[in-house]
């Protein structure tokens, strides 16, 4: 079975204020709160995914670049650029 709406937990977060109204443009901090509330165990993945209108590709690319690169790497023009190797 398919969910198109998320759970009431996740819009009470969004009402609470924990979690970013989905309407905003989305920031490193506001991404940054998403993948807290993720990592917390407060939300579920499927329902941001749901509410956020994203992909499981675009909120995992998140979760990489911030285990990688920290806060920096949710910036919406991070770009990583490969360390060169030596000869």
């Amino acid at each position: 079975m398919c969910e198109s709406t998320p759970t009431q937990t996740v819009q009470q977060l969004v009402e609470a204020g924990v979690l970013p109204d989905p309407s905003n443009r989305m920031t490193l901090a506001r991404k940054a709160s998403i993948l807290g509330a993720i990592a917390s165990g407060a939300a579920r993945s499927a329902d941001i995914m749901i509410l956020y209108a994203m992909g499981e590709e675009e909120l995992g690319s998140w979760a990489e670049n911030f285990k990688q690169h920290g806060h920096k790497g949710l910036r919406a023009t991070f770009r990583h650029r490969p360390v060169a190797l030596a000869d």
